[in-house]
């Protein structure tokens, strides 16, 4: 069985047991069957995990790839490099976090229309949107809008001490 992460390399996870587990059915006059919980074996192609990918034409550079397994058990993450024949137990999770791709061109450029589209979709941060794109946005009818006047002075401030 394979794990299709769109366009990032997959990890290979291979079945290595079943067990049962002690989950009661639900009452029903037809009832479902449950899968039981299968141990797997990673081979894990996670990439960029310590270069991330740079900005071209003053973009900036991405956020570092990391995969993590986050156990019932522990109440950390355990980070995990590229591994092979690594047993994720029945229950444990793989998490993969992808840096993306480096950006291009200046952010302070971006239309603020467009970092307050990003910021409504859940792309971008209040925060991200103020420090990176120095759009600020705030709330008026319980919707985010532009801060016109207040994102010119930010930019201006910004491309004065550039």
């Amino acid at each position: 069985m394979f794990l299709n992460l769109a366009h990032h390399p997959p990890p290979s996870i291979s079945t290595t047991s079943y067990k049962c587990r002690g989950i009661p059915w639900s009452a029903a006059k037809k009832t479902s069957i449950l899968p039981p919980p299968i141990d797997h074996k990673l081979i894990n192609t996670i990439e960029q995990t310590k270069a991330p990918a740079w900005g071209v034409y003053g973009g900036m550079g991405s956020a570092a790839s990391n995969a993590v397994i986050l156990s019932p058990d522990t109440p950390q993450e355990q980070p995990i490099g590229k591994t092979s024949d690594r047993v994720l137990p029945a229950g444990d999770r793989l998490a993969i976090h992808t840096g993306g791709g480096g950006g291009w061109g200046d952010p302070l450029e971006r239309e603020p229309a467009r970092v307050l589209a990003d910021v409504r979709g859940g792309y971008v941060s209040l925060e991200s949107a103020k420090r990176d794109y120095g759009v600020v946005i705030r709330q008026a009818d319980g919707q985010y809008v532009v801060d016109e006047a207040g994102t010119a002075k930010l930019r201006g401030t910004r491309r004065k001490a550039a």
